[in-house]
C-alpha cells in the first residue's frame, strides 16, 4: 500500500512539473475534450491534455462505481469508455465531461439489471 501511495505521489509531482500548461480548475467541456483528443490523433500520440482528461474520466467513473457500490465497470475496457465519451461530446459539445460521465455511469448501471 505504501508503494502505491509513493508511486501516485511521484506521478503527481511529475505531472505538475511537466504539464504546467495543462491545468484546469473546472471540469473540461466536451469542446475541450474533443480538441485535446483530436490533437492527439493528429500527431499520432497522446497529448498531456488528452491523457489528463481521459484519466480524469476514468477516476470519475471509478468514484461513482465505488459510491454506488456497484462494479459497473467490470468487463468494460478503457477504449470503449473513451469512444463513448467522444460520441457523447460530438452530440453535446456544450456539455461538460462530467455530464457525459454521469450519463455513461447511468447507462452502465442500467445494463447491470
Amino acid at each position: 500500500m505504501k508503494s502505491i501511495r509513493l508511486m501516485l505521489l511521484v506521478l503527481a509531482i511529475g505531472f505538475s512539473i511537466n504539464c504546467n500548461a495543462v491545468t484546469f480548475k473546472e471540469v473540461p467541456s466536451c469542446k475541450v475534450w474533443l480538441k485535446a483528443l483530436e490533437t492527439s490523433s493528429q500527431i499520432n500520440q497522446p497529448t498531456w491534455g488528452g491523457i489528463i482528461y481521459v484519466s480524469w474520466l476514468y477516476g470519475y467513473l471509478s468514484g461513482v462505481s465505488h459510491v454506488s457500490d456497484k462494479d459497473f465497470l467490470k468487463g468494460i475496457d478503457s477504449d470503449s469508455i473513451r469512444i463513448w465519451m467522444d460520441k457523447y461530446c460530438q452530440k453535446n459539445p456544450l456539455n461538460d465531461v462530467d455530464d457525459g460521465g454521469y450519463e455513461l455511469a447511468h447507462e452502465l448501471l442500467k445494463r447491470m439489471k
